[in-house]
């Protein structure tokens, strides 16, 4: 057995070792294990250097190559991500004086934009229950009801459970004769009821 290869099965075993560690003791995923073995595998297809014995410039020169071939930074910050719990693992268990990756400075990841919807988008979503043909035996009030729920969670960003627990309103709140007029509604120029500030107030109170 050449010098190289003793010192390949040397570095094998501290990362089999590491990745155990993470398996038994962290109770890791199958897909973080394969993601750090990955991540360890690439360095050591660049670097063939005993891991005790890297230093910051050769993972300077890591993130440098693997930049220059237009990696994504989430991916690049995933493969330091596996590195420096490797070598906090070094450091914890194998008293390695010093981790040359601690340090390391990282490409910080895009921040993309959220989408959103257009304003014709959000006002055909609104009034979309006011488009719908109603069924013969629902009460002539319910598409009201309907676009008030759909402004209210959409305004106010109420989450799903809370919006779903509106059917535990107060039966007198719906079931006024003037239910088809509800407290502090009125009308845009095309016809689509919107709810105003005394409206919305009055289904929030209604929540709790």
């Amino acid at each position: 057995m050449t010098k190289d290869t003793r010192v390949a099965a040397k570095k094998d075993n501290l990362a089999e070792e590491f990745l155990r560690y993470l398996a038994i003791e962290r109770n890791a995923s199958p897909r973080t294990l394969k993601a750090y073995r990955q991540a360890l595998g690439a360095f050591r297809g660049q670097n063939q250097k005993p891991w005790k014995q890297c230093t910051p410039d050769d993972f300077r020169d890591y993130l440098f190559a693997i930049m220059k071939r237009g990696q994504a930074r989430s991916y690049v910050r995933l493969q330091f991500s596996a590195l420096r719990a490797f070598y906090k693992f070094l450091a914890d268990r194998k008293k390695l004086r010093i981790d040359p990756v601690r340090q390391l400075q990282l490409p910080k990841v895009e921040k993309k934009l959220p989408l959103v919807l257009t304003r014709q988008q959000i006002e055909e979503l609104l009034s979309a229950p006011l488009r719908v043909a109603k069924q013969r035996a629902a009460p002539e009030w319910m598409p009201l009801r309907d676009v008030a729920v759909m402004e209210l969670f959409y305004s106010s960003g109420l989450r799903r459970g809370r919006c779903r627990s509106l059917h535990r309103v107060r039966a007198r709140f719906w079931k006024r004769p003037q239910r088809a007029r509800l407290p502090g509604w009125r009308t845009r120029a095309g016809g689509s009821p919107k709810i105003s500030l005394r409206g919305e107030c009055a289904f929030r109170s209604a929540l709790h």
